[in-house]
Parts: C-alpha cells; structure tokens; sequence
C-alpha cells in the first residue's frame, strides 16, 4: 500500500462561519455543501471520525477519513483556528481495494493503552482491510 501525501494534497480547506456554499445539483434539496475538496478524484462514498492527530491545546479536534470511487483513503486533521474550522490532509493509501471502490471506513480505537488502534476500510473486492494502524 502506499501510504505517500500526494503533493495534490497539500491545499488547506478553511470552513468560515460564513454564508453556506451551494445546494449542489439539487437546489430543492435539504441538505447544504459546507465544505469542497479536490482531493478525490471521484464521488466520495465514506467519511469516518475519530480522536486523534493534533492535541486540543494545539486545536485539534480529530482525524476524519474519507473514501470512495477513486479507490483512495485520505486522512484529514480537523482543527479549530480564530478564523474557523481548518481541514487538511495528512496521509492517504491509494488503490486500498486495488482498482475498486471504498465503501465503508471505520475507526477501531484501543483503550488498553497499547497503540491507538487501526482503520478499517471494506471496497468492491468483497475485502475488509486493516488499511492504517496508529
């Protein structure tokens, strides 16, 4: 697996609270864009959070994973700044599943003090896969 930042990556997303972005497609619709990111290549068709990554102190407030068509996992640090909510990559695995899909992603954190715990990620080769351990 390769665990490798792709320099693509590297742009930080700032949610301000500001006006919404747009209602996508469907202007009817309930449900509003807060935040758009180019990191997938692909619609994106999981999301996970979980503890971890920067300190509260250093205004952490958790790592998101996201997954989806393009095969990719990418790993967000989520962190609280004066002027919002900053979202930036940290890591990512390419071809998880190898040419299939993520569908499913969930944390499975350790309370017995010996590691952090793992990502878990399920794709369209019918696998689930320990994708990343902390």
């Amino acid at each position: 697996m390769d665990t490798a930042v792709s320099p693509a990556f590297t742009p930080r997303l700032l949610i301000q609270n500001t006006e919404l972005i747009n209602r996508g497609n469907q202007p009817e619709s309930n449900f509003i864009e807060s935040a758009h990111t180019s990191a997938h290549t692909g619609p994106c068709f999981t999301l996970s959070w979980s503890e971890g990554g920067l300190s509260e102190e250093q205004g952490g407030k958790g790592l998101l994973a996201s997954g989806g068509s393009d095969g990719r996992i990418i790993i967000w640090q989520i962190k609280a700044s004066g002027e919002g909510v900053e979202i930036y990559p940290v890591g990512a695995v390419r071809h998880a599943h190898g040419d299939g899909d993520v569908n499913g992603l969930q944390w499975c954190l350790r309370d017995d003090g010996k590691g952090r715990g793992m990502l878990a990620s399920a794709g369209d080769d019918g696998s689930v896969t320990p994708s990343i351990t902390l």
